[in-house]
């Protein structure tokens, strides 16, 4: 927040005096770019941090459906820029008691990822399906993005990990969905194919 500020300071300085030419203009937007990748950074960690202290005292029956609208609206500048297509399906019978803050991170990392990672050649298509498997839930977000490599897929969930380099991010959005999937007693799973998709499917446990 310091660095961020005395950035700002020195801009504004800058223009009052008439000074800043292109070349102070072009140094300073890269500075505060990467101050803002540095923010990102140590928001993301401090969820790392919480996810592996902390159990959710939030638990309650969620409404999925506002849910994903809400994650909707924050991914719309990425949705509008990225012309993605999204559709959303809730086919399952049952109620999931899950804390609302956590099940809003799972649906927007593996839509913003679905998005992020798409295919180049073509337009973007997301589909979000919950349905009953058994006595619990399955929720899977489907693409038809760029995929992942089968030598790779086993590191997705890693921290830091991150499968094609030319799309910026910390690589720990899949960790942390792992995180609080497994902490609530689900399971995750991925299924891959390179230049045609990708789709993940998320067990919940009823409780």
């Amino acid at each position: 927040a310091n660095l961020e500020g005395l950035v700002n300071l020195l801009h504004r300085a800058s223009e009052k005096s008439g000074k800043e030419d292109s070349q102070q203009a072009e140094i300073l937007a890269m500075v505060n770019k990467s101050i803002a990748r540095f923010k990102t950074t140590i928001n993301d960690l401090t969820d790392i941090s919480r996810i592996q202290r902390n159990v959710p005292e939030d638990i309650e029956q969620i409404n999925i459906a506002a849910i994903y609208q809400d994650v909707v609206e924050e991914l719309s500048t990425l949705i509008e820029q990225k012309q993605a297509k999204l559709s959303f399906r809730d086919l399952a019978t049952g109620k999931i008691q899950f804390s609302k803050a956590y099940f809003k991170s799972i649906l927007y990392n593996l839509i913003s990822n679905a998005i992020k990672y798409a295919h180049p050649e073509r337009q973007p298509e997301v589909e979000i399906v919950l349905r009953n498997d058994g006595d619990d839930i399955k929720l899977t977000v489907k693409d038809n993005g760029l995929g992942i490599p089968a030598g790779k897929r086993s590191k997705v969930f890693e921290m830091f990990k991150r499968m094609h380099t030319h799309v910026e991010g910390t690589g720990i959005g899949l960790y942390i969905v792992k995180r609080i999937v497994e902490n609530a007693g689900g399971k995750i799973f991925l299924e891959s194919e390179p230049e045609k998709g990708s789709e993940f499917t998320v067990i919940f446990i009823k409780k």
